[in-house]
């Protein structure tokens, strides 16, 4: 029985200098960050490295044309169209293939995307867009990257009998694409409507009929810069 009691004092005796000596110890730093110092992904090397803001080198030969972009995704892609995209994983794949007339900068504010847009018109009642397409771009099979793509695709959205729904938003507003040459693509809507550039970012198609015939949808993908190789599923 003393043993007993002299193990619990001993016990008690440890235990209280432990807590004794840890008051007593210097603070060391928070765990947390204080307030104003949070986490800023754009300090973050690792997140944006220096090499994404380079400007391009005015020698333009020294960029690498002929490399391969390899992108891991945890799911198969669901189609390659971009009229028929469904998931995250679509978008994904898609947007490194095609160009839509919109694009996004990097604080998600649309602009005209200047790689296919040379200049955009809008009308004083903002019923009117008139877009002119940069001349001398083709696609990855050498023909021409014009207005007529653009129509094309955008009266495959406009088609009720194409089940396009996650883009049929992008183009309800509008009541009339047509090209008025090679390289200018006149859209009208019958009102004002706000948010219609920012819907305008969907992926331009190659018009099929001067390549495939009316109806028939060419089994190829990509544009002048990027060309679509295949899925390795792992």
């Amino acid at each position: 029985m003393i043993r007993c009691m002299d193990a619990r004092w001993l016990l008690a005796a440890v235990t209280i200098g432990l807590l004794v000596s840890g008051g007593c110890r210097k603070p060391g730093p928070p765990t947390s960050q204080p307030a104003g110092a949070a986490y800023d992904p754009e300090t973050d090397p690792l997140v944006n490295p220096p090499s994404m803001f380079e400007p391009p080198p005015e020698d333009l030969s020294r960029i690498a044309t002929d490399e391969t972009l390899y992108i891991t995704l945890r799911a198969n892609p669901n189609t390659m169209n971009p009229l028929f995209v469904s998931s995250g994983y679509d978008f994904i794949v898609v947007d490194s293939l095609y160009k839509g007339l919109v694009t996004f900068d990097k604080d998600l504010q649309w602009r005209l995307n200047d790689d296919v847009v040379e200049s955009l018109t809008e009308s004083d009642d903002h019923t009117e867009f008139v877009f002119k397409i940069k001349p001398g771009l083709t696609w990855h099979d050498g023909m021409p990257w014009t207005a007529h793509d653009v129509v094309f695709s955008w009266q495959q959205i406009l088609d009720p009998q194409v089940p396009c729904l996650a883009q049929k938003p992008s183009v309800e507003p509008i009541t009339e694409c047509v090209a008025l040459d090679d390289y200018t693509v006149v859209m009208t809507l019958p009102q004002p409507f706000a948010p219609f550039l920012a819907f305008a970012t969907v992926g331009i198609l190659p018009d099929q009929k001067p390549r495939a015939g009316e109806g028939e949808f060419a089994p190829f993908f990509g544009r002048d810069a990027l060309t679509f190789r295949g899925i390795d599923s792992l």
